[in-house]
């Protein structure tokens, strides 16, 4: 008799622990098909989150640098600006000091060649 108390009870043991019905699985993959899957969306916009926060960064770490580019690029049209001031003064200087020895530049035609010239352009006006 205890032979057969052990047999059924192992058959009910082995009854009981094997079964669950194909609904109950199916809904208990589901669910955890769908826990998957949102944890692979978390993980999605977490990282595209992050790559996000590291474009900005960069961004903001540009426009520091645009700043201090800007400063130089202003430091340097100042300097070509001055530069190019000295050279339109010199210029300037150049033209004027021209224009005074316009009549003294070279040396004047020999006295001969100028009357025949005088002479032709009075033969032809």
């Amino acid at each position: 008799m205890a032979r057969t108390h052990w047999l059924l009870i192992s058959l009910l043991g082995l009854g009981m622990t094997g079964c669950v019905s194909q609904d109950k699985f199916n809904a208990l993959k589901l669910e955890r098909d769908q826990a998957f899957a949102s944890l692979n969306d978390a993980q999605n916009k977490e990282s595209a989150a992050r790559a996000e926060n590291d474009a900005l960064k960069s961004q903001l770490t540009g426009v520091g640098n645009g700043q201090m580019n800007k400063d130089a690029v202003f430091q340097n049209v100042m300097a070509e600006n001055a530069a190019m001031r000295d050279q339109l003064s010199k210029l300037r200087s150049d033209y004027e000091t021209a224009l005074r020895n316009a009549n003294t530049i070279g040396s004047p035609l020999p006295a001969e060649l100028s009357d025949s010239l005088q002479t032709f352009a009075n033969q032809n006006p």
